[in-house]
């Protein structure tokens, strides 16, 4: 009685180098469709810095709007704060109005998603 493994080896080897063929075919446009329009999750993020937090509301809508409209996914909020010699300060770290700026630009980043 003979052996039909190297047989069932053979048929087996046949059926998968028919799957991995086919998962480049298919595989390779999804793969440059996700390297031209990439899924959220993928896109970077960038440091966003309030350097001795000087910012405005208007200044932040619109430094957050030129963030996504190049693709950047989020943001990473650092404030450098405390003056570097003769510079004008913003408001202070954690003051009433430094926490409406931050409201501010947590709500714009929430709309631009």
């Amino acid at each position: 009685m003979k052996s039909s493994t190297p047989h069932f080896a053979i048929l087996s080897l046949a059926i998968l180098s028919v799957f991995y063929a086919s998962s480049f075919a298919f595989g390779s446009d999804t793969l440059k469709q996700g390297f031209l329009n990439p899924p959220q999750e993928a896109r970077p993020w960038v440091y966003f810095w309030w350097q001795n937090n000087l910012v405005n509301k208007e200044g932040i809508t619109k430094d957050l709007e030129e963030i996504k409209s190049k693709g950047i996914a989020g943001v990473l909020l650092a404030c450098a704060g405390g003056a570097a010699g003769p510079m004008p300060d913003g408001p202070d770290f954690m003051s009433p109005e430094w926490r409406e700026l931050m409201k501010h630009a947590i709500s714009e980043a929430a709309r631009l998603g």
